[in-house]
């Protein structure tokens, strides 16, 4: 009996040094623990001061933004690569107070303070918008200047007044620009208002093969204004020098007398 009580006070001495020697253990792994977090301690410190903090103080500095409203993409890529900056297209739109292809808009705008390697967002410049005039000849001067206005554009206030023989008075007879054309929305329109038929009060002599001399005669015998005689010249080695070879108006067409009259006439070498 005495015997079976000393088996049961080893037993129980053995069941109470478990327990030390598993806290034994686990203060090592704590000790392990501790020690490498305090070296990753140190590995963190040193890598912040020695790597992190220089790069941070370095990307710190900050540049003014130039003002690049103006410059065409090549130049305004190498001005900010000058200074350690990048851009980015953002949009491309019409606009009529910059040319075709330059920058109208920067974000962030000029003389704000940025860092290096940023990037700035620009806007493009495509031009002044086009615009299709409408073609208005034959209408109204009131019409004509009503669809011109509702398409965006403007109408030149003085009038001008041209014979015609093709539209009654008042109604226009010719614009310019010429009505379909794409034109910028700064665009003024001129109107032509016919005053009328163009008035006639003789026909056109031919003037064919004559010499430029009695080519004049002719035309002063008629009433014509010399004044108004155009000559050009025309190479032409086969016929005698100052011969009228073409005319304008035509031989036999309605003509008015204070109307301008072109002679085309012939010559050895023109650059004479």
């Amino acid at each position: 009996m005495a015997e079976q009580v000393d088996k049961s006070k080893k037993k129980l001495s053995n069941s109470k040094k478990l327990p030390l020697g598993c806290l034994l253990t686990l203060l090592k792994y704590v000790f392990i623990a501790g020690a490498a977090f305090t070296a990753a301690g140190l590995l963190f410190l040193v890598t912040m001061d020695k790597i992190v903090m220089p790069v941070y103080q370095r990307t710190g500095k900050e540049i003014q933004a130039p003002d690049l409203r103006g410059m065409s993409l090549d130049e305004a890529g190498k001005l900010l690569k000058s200074i350690s900056l990048n851009y980015v297209v953002e949009k491309e739109d019409f606009n009529g107070n910059y040319p075709s292809n330059t920058i109208y808009l920067q974000i962030p705008p000029a003389a704000t303070k940025i860092k290096p390697g940023r990037n700035v967002r620009i806007h493009v410049s495509l031009g002044q918008k086009p615009v299709k005039l409408p073609d208005v000849v034959g209408l109204s001067k009131s019409q004509a200047a009503e669809s011109i206005l509702y398409a965006g554009l403007r109408v030149n206030e003085d009038v001008s007044w041209i014979p015609s023989n093709d539209y009654l008075y008042g109604i226009v007879a010719a614009q310019s620009p010429a009505g379909g054309s794409d034109v910028p929305d700064t665009t003024i329109v001129t109107l032509y208002i016919s005053n009328g038929l163009r008035v006639t009060n003789t026909v056109m002599p031919n003037l064919l093969n004559l010499s430029y001399s009695a080519a004049s005669d002719t035309l002063r015998v008629h009433g014509f204004n010399s004044a108004l005689f155009k000559i050009q010249y025309e190479e032409q080695p086969d016929l005698l020098p100052d011969t009228v070879i073409d005319q304008n108006p035509d031989p036999g067409a309605p003509a008015n007398r204070n109307d301008e009259v072109i002679l085309i006439i012939s010559a050895t070498d023109v650059n004479e």
